[in-house]
């Protein structure tokens, strides 16, 4: 099954720590922008800045039709860096993250990446500095739970008769 959901999503820091405030359209959701940080110094993610714009994204998963209702994906992310930075976040609620990879023109960047299980942000630093005006390939392999909340790619139930009938949704 292939589809677009909209919890996945590109912000990216500067080199020079600025951040910026514009949002950035990712499968037809608005998506928030970042502030700099709260008064301790960490990161607080409202709105996404645009120093990534996002080319085109391939979006393969499989949803367990049985048992625990979960899914396995797998996404690949064209991105244009509009700056010059390291770092690429992307928007993870609910996904456990099995890997991530950068790569450019087919070239493995071998990045390292982390989750921010308070803001529910996979973040993937490169070694090198993504350079302006070029494309790269973000690659992530993940799995979640496909819940009844209706966010993200979530499952429904209706009843007919007796028996209860699933249907898997996207919002």
């Amino acid at each position: 099954m292939t589809c677009a959901i909209p919890f996945l999503a590109i912000l990216c820091t500067f080199a020079s720590g600025i951040l910026c405030a514009d949002p950035i359209l990712i499968g037809g959701s608005l998506l928030a922008t970042l502030e700099n940080s709260n008064a301790t110094g960490e990161l607080t993610l409202y709105r996404l800045p645009n120093n990534t714009v996002p080319l085109s994204y391939s979006l393969h998963m499989v949803p367990h039709l049985t048992g625990d209702f979960g899914f396995d994906g797998e996404v690949i992310i064209d991105i244009n860096a509009r700056r010059t930075s390291r770092t690429i976040y992307l928007h993870s609620a609910g996904l456990t993250i099995k890997s991530a990879q950068l790569y450019k023109e087919g070239r493995k960047l071998f990045p390292l990446f982390a989750l921010d299980p308070a803001n529910q942000i996979l973040k993937v630093e490169s070694q090198i500095d993504l350079e302006e005006n070029a494309n790269y390939s973000v690659a992530i392999k993940f799995n979640g739970t496909l819940t009844d909340q209706m966010t993200g790619f979530y499952r429904s139930s209706y009843k007919i008769g007796n028996i209860t009938k699933y249907v898997f949704c996207s919002r």
